[in-house]
């Protein structure tokens, strides 16, 4: 009996011991033993993890040592910043790019599309603000029509070339008496009707005819910025006058037509065909409307007049 006694006191001295030693922590130390790794650098290793890192980089731990490991952690918050970054930039440009693509379509959506202007019917006196410039054709709209207020700077013999200098008067007593040039930047008018060409036909060549042409309509739109130019047409010559075989013929005078149509843009520039009432079915100056293959006789320039009424821009 008492020896049963004595082993169950040796059993539970060795089960306290037991106990005792881990509470001591004495099999860590013979762990760090056999790994060869004292109690200070356990402590060293421990004091590392409960250093704090900076943004830079750096570990405080007494101040000063750079921090090797974890580097892994800042690359992660670099590229999480990048891509917060990144989405936000791209968030803030398709905004902006959406903002802007809306903007324009509202605005093209709000602009009303321009109106192309076209010919109405007017009454006389739609033409007394109007100055007409031309050679002696038109002195014939000066003598016969009814536009009695309207300006004429016209004159037989005038030429693309003669427009802008002294006024040669050789239409009897003429109803000017100064440059066309001073004229058209001392007044300003509503309309100019402009008949040219017949006796520029001899001169140069074609582009040379359009060049002066042109330049004379540029100049006349920087005179008359508020005015509308009406380019009619150079009226034909009758199948006798064409017959001659000289330099003022038909053909001549229909590819000059064809150029002139150029100039016409729908907005402050138009071309009139004055031809489609004053000419036969084959295109040449009605005989029974001319006294000499040229020129109209006065029963007949209201057939002109007319044509003007009816297509005339009103802005």
């Amino acid at each position: 009996m008492d020896k049963w006694k004595n082993y169950r006191y040796l059993f539970w001295l060795l089960v306290g011991g037991l106990i005792c030693s881990l509470l001591t922590g004495f099999p860590l130390e013979l762990i760090k033993k056999d790994h060869g790794q004292d109690e200070s650098e356990v402590v060293e290793t421990i004091s590392m993890s409960a250093d704090t890192v900076d943004e830079d980089g750096k570990l405080h731990s007494d101040g000063e040592s750079d921090l090797i490991a974890g580097g892994s952690d800042n690359n992660m918050d670099n590229n999480t910043n990048d891509d917060m970054k990144n989405n936000a930039t791209g968030s803030m440009n398709d905004d902006m790019q959406n903002n802007t693509t809306g903007s324009k379509n509202d605005d093209m959506q709000n602009e009303e599309p321009e109106v192309p202007l076209s010919f109405c019917e007017v009454s006389d006196d739609y033409f007394d603000d109007a100055v007409f410039i031309g050679d002696s054709r038109v002195v014939s709209l000066y003598e016969y029509s009814d536009w009695k207020e309207a300006t004429y700077y016209c004159s037989s013999g005038m030429t693309l070339g003669g427009v802008f200098k002294e006024p040669t008067g050789r239409w009897k007593d003429g109803n000017w008496k100064v440059n066309i040039a001073d004229a058209l930047q001392q007044k300003q008018y509503k309309k100019v009707y402009i008949m040219l060409g017949i006796n520029d036909m001899g001169v140069g060549d074609l582009d040379y005819f359009m060049n002066h042409y042109t330049d004379m309509v540029n100049q006349i739109h920087e005179w008359q910025p508020d005015a509308i130019i009406y380019i009619m047409s150079i009226m034909n010559v009758s199948a006798e006058r064409n017959a001659q075989g000289d330099y003022i013929n038909n053909e001549a005078i229909r590819v000059r037509n064809e150029r002139l149509k150029e100039l016409d843009n729908g907005r402050d520039t138009f071309y009139l065909d004055i031809n489609s009432v004053v000419c036969d079915e084959n295109g040449y100056l009605n005989a029974e409307y001319t006294f000499d293959g040229v020129h109209l006789y006065a029963q007949y320039v209201p057939l002109w007049t007319d044509y003007l009424k009816t297509h005339a821009i009103v802005k």
